[in-house]
């Protein structure tokens, strides 16, 4: 449909002072409005602010702007961003090799800004072909992390990550000393750069034996990685590894680990002036040693220096050549952007300002370097072509063992009768086993297999620890080749201070069960306090989103001891204060139970319900969960070990118990399970009369997950058998 178009309109003496010789360093913003145009979307935006930014792109004649939708309006946004990068790609003669290195650092799960072209109007004069770059601000980094409660940091040259000092003032600006970390987002000045000036002197002076730990603890280590593996490739050297430059870290709090987050790749895919360092060519330059010849890049070699971080980066290379950075696609890509934009760009006369571009050197950038502009070293696709087979060919050979990463097990605080959730990511290019082993304060090892998720996670449950209960486990993984990796053990202990509150039952298709107070039939969900005394859950709080925890706040309300308290979700929340504004999704998901302070009480994950039926600890404050049309709103829960336990439509599905030791019943007609792995395990005839229990004898597998499908139907139920 064509490129976006972006019209900006001000005062024309103010435009003029933008401009003018003399103002490049000026961050004065300007009245202006703003108007969007495509097939898509047509908006306008007045009162905006409108000024020069970028760093040796001031001094440029196609200069690059900055929109912002919240300067002289408190609290604007536009499509939800406060600010907007329009950058002219000055050094650049095909203006693509940005928006492709956003591109790829995005594919290739790098928290990156998304980039479009447009064609910039001021006042009506046609500026040329931009790239309108999404900022990194608060609006980014809840986009991609879920908060912007964390400092942020805008890393610029001389930003080596080498100690400056013991502590914050060593990297706090003072007076009109501009410093290379700029802190944009989270604490104040005066308040911020001590978390900076810790994780710096981490990197540098944690021993050799304890630094793989304890950056492993402090850094998100995989997206540090991946991000230097497009860089390498995409030949990025104006930032951290090279010339220490351009670059974001977000010190995440719900995480706990810090962030890389890089930016600004004009000068990519072959664009260097020698002079900055002589002989180089970042076509072939070793993946392994690409950083400063001279020059000390602490991170990346202390990071590169731990085998196993060296085989997750060889991982990463060759995972971003078979994908995003695959020669023929990105060329297809390179075709396919030339296209879009070829009339903008030749009718872009300040792209021929600077260097003197012509419209036959934007032609040829795409498949040669340019003789009269040494800046332009070589052509887009041979670069891209160059770079691909040198890379392939500098690899590490043999096969890298599964990558095991971002081990977490829930609860946290886990209570004696609290089964555990364990999931971690592990990357490799085909899998044969994942599970966990653990050993529950016993010497015997236990195994549970893992089920895949989304992306790369796989998951598990494992017993509840029991009355002051340990357990240590540890992730096993097996690729295709038989190669095998370990995790470290972990050791996890029960929390006697975790409040005994649980969520005891919930009904998410409530048609004729029970009415609230306006005779209406709404979820609902009951908490129980298994506690001899009365619990205050006043401040406390209801999701079903982990990353908005605080949902509905509950009132100031106790629950008795040994009581229940139901809360409707309802999303009428005008209804009464126990009243939440979401609804459960009768299709399945998730429900957690927080204190005030954001600690999980408790959390729930449930499939598709059935109408009247209720998702229900069996007994109360059980580990075990069953489903049936025996619910108990308010009331104690009922001991479910057979059917006659409550009664049930003829042809409803059930499993229980669940979890199960040796021997599960499945109620509904003809039944198959299956393992983790795929493989039929078990089968009961077609013939077999709906409605009658079933019975699987499970005591010759293995503990783990495995699959109930009623044959029917096609309804799939997860069980876990556990020793």
């Amino acid at each position: 449909g064509g490129l976006p178009v972006v019209r900006i309109t001000l005062a024309q003496e103010d435009l003029d002072t933008i401009l003018a010789a003399g103002n490049e360093q000026s961050d004065v913003e300007y009245l202006a409005t703003f108007r969007w145009e495509s097939p898509q979307l047509t908006a306008e935006v007045d009162s905006i602010g409108f000024r020069l930014r970028g760093n040796t792109s001031r001094n440029s004649r196609k200069k690059s702007f900055k929109v912002s939708f919240n300067t002289f309006r408190q609290g604007g946004k536009w499509e939800g961003l406060e600010k907007l990068n329009l950058n002219g790609e000055h050094n650049d003669p095909s203006i693509i090799r940005s928006k492709l290195s956003w591109d790829i650092f995005r594919e290739f799960d790098v928290p990156a800004s998304r980039a479009n072209h447009v064609e910039l109007y001021i006042n009506g004069a046609y500026f040329g072909l931009y790239i309108n770059v999404e900022h990194v601000d608060e609006q980014f980094l809840n986009r991609y992390f879920g908060n912007n409660d964390g400092n942020l940091y805008k890393a610029l040259w001389p930003a080596d990550l080498t100690v400056r000092g013991g502590d914050g003032d060593a990297y706090r600006p003072s007076g009109g000393d501009r410093r290379p970390y700029d802190l944009t987002q989270g604490a104040s000045d005066q308040e911020g750069y001590d978390d900076l000036a810790a994780f710096i002197n981490l990197i540098n002076n944690t021993s050799g034996s304890g630094f793989r730990g304890a950056i492993e603890r402090a850094m998100d280590v995989d997206g540090f990685l991946r991000a230097q593996a497009v860089t390498v490739l995409t030949g990025s050297w104006d930032t951290y590894w090279f010339l220490k430059n351009n670059f974001y870290l977000y010190n995440n709090p719900a995480t706990g680990k810090w962030h890389y987050v890089p930016f600004d790749f004009d000068n990519t895919f072959g664009i260097y002036w020698d002079g900055i360092s002589s002989g180089l060519d970042w076509a072939t330059r070793d993946v392994y040693d690409w950083g400063h010849p001279t020059e000390e890049r602490p991170l990346m070699e202390r990071i590169l220096a731990v085998p196993e971080f060296r085989e997750r980066y060889t991982y990463y290379l060759r995972e971003l050549l078979e994908s995003a950075f695959l020669a023929s696609r990105l060329e297809s890509e390179i075709a396919r952007l030339k296209t879009l934009t070829e009339a903008a760009a030749e009718a872009d006369t300040y792209r021929t300002l600077d260097y003197g571009f012509t419209v036959q050197d934007y032609h040829d950038s795409f498949t040669a370097p340019l003789a009269d502009h040494a800046h332009v070293t070589a052509g887009l696709i041979p670069f891209v072509t160059q770079r691909y087979l040198s890379a392939l060919g500098q690899l590490d050979g043999g096969s890298v063992a599964p990558l095991i990463s971002s081990i977490e097990v829930l609860p946290e605080r886990p209570r004696p009768s609290d089964s555990l959730r364990v999931s971690a990511k592990i990357e490799t290019r085909s899998i044969a086993l994942a599970q966990v082993e653990y050993w529950p304060d016993v010497p015997q090892r236990q195994t549970v297999m893992m089920v895949p998720g989304s992306g790369d996670f796989y998951h598990a449950i494992l017993p509840p620890l029991g009355n002051n209960g340990t357990m240590d486990l540890r992730i096993r993984a097996v690729d295709g080749a038989g190669a095998e990796r370990q995790s470290a053990l972990l050791r996890i202990g029960v929390d006697d201070s975790k409040p005994p509150v649980y969520i005891n039952e919930l009904q998410a298709r409530n048609e004729t069960t029970v009415a609230d107070e306006f005779g209406e039939f709404d979820d609902w969900v009951e908490l129980f306090n298994a506690s001899d005394i009365p619990a205050h859950v006043g401040g406390w709080s209801l999701s079903d989103d982990p990353a908005n925890t605080d949902r509905f706040v509950l009132p100031d309300v106790f629950i008795p001891e040994q009581g229940h308290l139901l809360v409707w979700l309802d999303a009428q929340p005008e209804q009464g204060d126990l009243h939440a504004p979401f609804r459960l999704a009768g299709a399945g998901e998730s429900l957690g139970l927080y204190e005030a302070n954001g600690l999980e009480v408790d959390y729930v994950s449930f499939g598709a319900q059935v109408v009247d039926e209720s998702f229900l600890r069996s007994p109360d404050a059980s580990p075990y969960f069953v489903s049936g049309s025996f619910p108990t709103p308010g009331e104690p829960n009922p001991i479910v070990e057979s059917v006659e336990d409550g009664p049930r439509a003829p042809q409803s599905f059930a499993v229980y118990p669940n979890p199960f030791q040796d021997h599960v019943s499945i109620r509904g007609g003809a039944f198959e399970v299956y393992d983790v792995l795929g493989r039929r395990v078990h089968g009961r005839a077609i013939g077999a009369q709906p409605g009658a229990p079933g019975i699987w004898d499970a005591s010759a597998h293995p503990a783990g997950l495995y699959f109930v499908r009623e044959i029917s139907s096609g309804h799939v139920t997860p069980v876990m058998k556990v020793r």
